[in-house]
């Protein structure tokens, strides 16, 4: 059984004359589907605010706030707010590290749903491209805690580790937009042996060359 989902979003980035933070806003619209059954629809709302530190370093605080409605169920619905702060450093080659830490609280009428989680990432991105691909990787952490269910009187702990490539493909380059592959695998434990497994994705999208 494989996940899929499709999103539509819109965004934009600003500087107020003369500031020294920039911002950016954007919202997402999206729908997910499970085994060619629809899951679920959601909206995100993200905000976020930068300010350079020096001249290869930055650090970024952000807020997001999503709205699912599963079609599954009902009960499963979530609202979910995450707050975030990343730094980033330049490398003496061009390259970029980005170590970030998020926290979020998931509200919803189901015990399975919501959670509270906290969350590490570590990314790199490469400055120049290889054969007109652009390259980036990430690995990722995170910690979730359930309220107490049938199957976890006591509460659910969930860990979960990932990994992603992200490959963007600069040579076709169609009205501004460039092709991209993403490919992500995940490692969840859980003592609620039902919650354990394996993930692996693949992503195809778009991203734009501005």
């Amino acid at each position: 059984v494989h996940p899929a989902a499709v999103e539509v979003g819109i965004g934009h980035r600003f500087r107020p004359a003369g500031g020294a933070v920039s911002y950016a806003l954007s919202a997402t619209l999206g729908h997910n589907w499970y085994g060619g059954r629809n899951l679920s629809d959601y909206l995100r709302l993200e905000g976020s605010a930068e300010r350079s530190l020096g001249p290869r370093r930055a650090v970024q605080f952000g807020i997001a706030t999503e709205r699912q409605w599963r079609r599954d169920a009902a009960i499963r619905s979530a609202d979910s707010v995450t707050l975030s702060a990343t730094l980033a450093q330049g490398l003496g080659n061009g390259d970029r590290l980005q170590i970030g830490l998020s926290g979020r609280h998931s509200a919803s009428a189901s015990a399975e749903i919501a959670h509270d989680a906290l969350a590490a990432r570590l990314s790199w991105e490469r400055a120049e491209s290889i054969a007109g691909i652009r390259i980036g990787a990430s690995l990722g952490a995170e910690s979730r805690r359930y309220g107490a269910s049938f199957l976890a009187p006591g509460g659910r702990r969930d860990t979960r580790l990932n990994a992603e490539l992200s490959l963007v493909f600069e040579r076709i380059d169609y009205m501004g937009f460039l092709p991209s592959l993403d490919l992500r695998a995940s490692r969840a434990r859980s003592n609620v042996v039902l919650h354990d497994g394996r993930d692996f994705g693949v992503s195809l999208g778009f991203r734009s060359a501005f």
